[in-house]
């Protein structure tokens, strides 16, 4: 099907997208259910009819969530990816952008995440679950079936190919993915995500990546010291900030490198985000990403009442993340529910983990 790119409602990503976690054009939008490849999901009967929709000017509800973000004059990820014109030149049905996930294998156990995305807290939440009484988890070791078929895919016009995880470099599952791609098509972005705790460096020049037309390693750093190392369990700062300034380094001669950090803002950090700004402008990273834990909710700001809000709004700096901060911090709703979970989670990470937050993080004592 010919796509319509003047249909005010045209996406990139629908006629042109695979993301393989969700089975469908990206992460947003939700299918009866996760199509195995690009090629299976372009001739079902239900990707078919969401692409005439747009077409003719429609909005799909399988893209709600784009649709919402619009409305409040927000960019959403369609028009960021439209912005890109990835589809320039190429052919009508070819494959332009691919989302592969190694699943849920990763070596930290970040206090943030769930089991969905690292197996390594699978055995935790069950512990968590059997002395609390809380609704046991059904997460397993999670290792995607699909990446055979994938392979299989024409990558010659892509553009854009991302890493997820997990932690794609803990995991060779996707090796086969990426040499496949380096063969067929040096001209696309490669982008992977990581936690930073294994050497990029090595992996770089181990997986000839300086043949890469265009390469972004984005790393997920909250903290630094031992806030850090309580917030990505079982990572040690000194290798990560290693690890970083190596990559630093490499980015200097290699001109198809490219740095970006991201960073997950949650009551465990908060108090410690200045010194994270002050590293972050050190290094020159101006512009970091920044997402705001939503969920597991006792990490949200949603645990924070009124009096101590103003405390913290009152006697706090936030460096460059000051605006964001307060704003998020403001329109807060204070949850005891969700207060009284993070106390337990607390005190349950200091027994479990034997991570005290008095020693890592005491600053968090102030809203406790």
């Amino acid at each position: 099907m010919k796509p319509n790119r003047d249909s005010d409602t045209y996406c990139m990503l629908a006629f042109h997208g695979f993301h393989q976690e969700n089975g469908s054009s990206c992460c947003h939008m939700k299918l009866g259910q996760k199509y195995k490849s690009f090629n299976r999901l372009l001739n079902s009967d239900e990707h078919k009819t969401i692409r005439v929709q747009l077409n003719n000017g429609n909005r799909p509800i399988q893209c709600q969530k784009c649709w919402d973000v619009e409305k409040k004059n927000i960019e959403s990820l369609r028009i960021k990816q439209n912005r890109k014109q990835y589809e320039k030149d190429s052919e009508y049905n070819s494959l332009l952008y691919l989302s592969l996930s190694t699943g849920n294998i990763c070596n930290l156990a970040c206090r943030t995440c769930v089991p969905e995305a690292t197996f390594q807290l699978i055995r935790e939440e069950e512990k968590y679950s059997e002395l609390y009484q809380t609704e046991k988890i059904s997460s397993v070791v999670k290792k995607y079936s699909n990446f055979e078929e994938i392979k299989k895919e024409d990558m010659s016009h892509v553009k854009l190919v991302e890493f997820l995880g997990g932690e794609p470099l803990f995991d060779n599952l996707h090796q086969d993915i990426l040499k496949k791609v380096l063969k067929e098509n040096k001209n696309c972005e490669i982008y992977y995500s990581t936690n930073g705790s294994l050497s990029v460096k090595k992996y770089y020049y181990k997986n000839n990546l300086d043949t890469v037309n265009k390469l972004t390693f984005g790393l997920s750093i909250d903290a630094i010291g031992l806030p850090f190392e309580y917030i990505r369990t079982n990572a040690k700062w000194k290798t990560v900030n290693k690890n970083i300034s190596d990559l630093i380094d490499l980015k200097k001669t290699n001109k198809n490198l490219n740095i970006n950090i991201h960073v997950t803002i949650s009551v465990l950090n908060l108090f410690y985000l200045n010194e994270l700004s002050e590293w972050l402008i050190k290094n020159e990273f101006y512009t970091p990403v920044i997402t705001f834990v939503k969920y597991p909710k006792y990490y949200s700001f949603n645990v924070i009442n009124n009096d101590i809000k103003q405390k913290i709004l009152d006697n706090n700096y936030f460096g460059i993340f000051d605006d964001h901060v307060r704003k998020n911090i403001e329109m807060s709703i204070f949850d005891p529910m969700e207060f009284k979970k993070l106390k337990t989670r607390l005190e349950f990470t200091k027994n479990f983990k034997r991570l005290d937050y008095k020693e890592y993080i005491s600053k968090i004592e102030s809203m406790l």
